[in-house]
């Protein structure tokens, strides 16, 4: 399987890559800033894993006109961030598979990449879901719409890191190796 990030050349991706890990990690940080000055990260991640309209109700009922509208921005915002983050780690897990001894390991950088684009896609149904809700009426299935295509984002996300970080690992202990073979 092939990903058309495949196609760039690796000093370029040496160069975007941390760009692209900047500017997603601003981009995260601003949006748990302005999301603490409404509801909070807890608040939200309690109604996008409520899953049933019960729940989302009883998260919601504190939630004050400028909570909602905290998180009607951070939805907007999100949309953004979800393009930067995820092409970032799908171009990282691009790069990953280079560093990887094992070919069968190093394979799974481009499906990852392509999973991160779905994952990417899932955002969609998720935050439109609680912007469903928020406007209300809170109706099935928009709880479970949000909940369900929440899990699968995370799943995918935290195996992009994964494979990232082992590459990482990887990079580190496989170039002194190399530089001491040169040196012999």
């Amino acid at each position: 399987m092939h990903h058309p990030f495949e196609t760039i050349p690796q000093h370029v991706v040496r160069r975007v890559a941390p760009i692209g890990i900047g500017v997603s990690s601003a981009l995260g940080v601003i949006l748990v800033l302005v999301l603490e000055a409404g509801p909070g990260l807890s608040g939200l991640a309690q109604l996008v894993m409520a899953g049933s309209v019960e729940g989302a109700k009883e998260v919601l009922s504190p939630w004050s006109a400028t909570d909602r509208i905290y998180v009607a921005f951070i939805a907007g915002f999100d949309f953004l961030f979800g393009i930067v983050w995820a092409n970032t780690m799908a171009l990282t897990c691009i790069w990953a598979a280079t560093k990887y001894r094992s070919s069968s390991v190093a394979s799974l950088g481009a499906p990852l990449a392509w999973l991160l684009w779905v994952a990417m896609i899932l955002d969609i149904p998720e935050n439109g879901g609680y912007l469903l809700m928020m406007a209300g009426p809170v109706e099935a299935p928009w709880p479970m719409v949000s909940t369900l295509a929440l899990y699968p984002r995370v799943v995918i996300f935290s195996a992009g890191v994964l494979y990232i970080v082992g590459a990482i690992f990887t990079a580190s202990t496989k170039e002194p190796n190399a530089q001491n073979t040169r040196k012999a």
